[in-house]
């Protein structure tokens, strides 16, 4: 058996209040081998696509900043925010905008 303690919190009297566990070192290893095998491929494949979805808004942002006529004439914006637009490079990342998903960071958000 293995003991785990861990505190919890304090009482009013500012001791430490701490919980303990008592593992069986075959529990212990059948958690450490789900962790390896399910757990940590799910969270990389999970963060790859993350930083590939972010990737692709910086190019889509990098290509529309340098070629604006590259977004097509079919690519729309409301008039809100074309009137909200300071500049024209404002107006090429909000149509820049509407490529991304909605998970994704906006062209503008990435904008340095």
């Amino acid at each position: 058996m293995i003991e785990v303690i861990c505190p919890v919190g304090y009482r009013p009297d500012r001791t430490l209040m701490t919980s303990t566990h008592k593992y069986a070192k075959e529990d212990l290893l059948g958690r450490y081998q789900h962790l390896a095998f399910y757990q940590l491929p799910l969270n990389g494949i999970v963060q790859l696509v993350t930083i590939v979805d972010a990737m692709f808004s910086d190019v889509i942002r990098t290509v529309v900043t340098r070629y604006p006529q590259k977004l097509g004439p079919k690519r729309a914006i409301s008039l809100q925010q074309a009137l909200e637009a300071k500049t024209i490079e404002d107006v090429h990342l909000r149509a820049c905008d509407t490529f991304s998903t909605p998970h994704s960071p906006s062209c503008s958000e990435l904008r340095t």
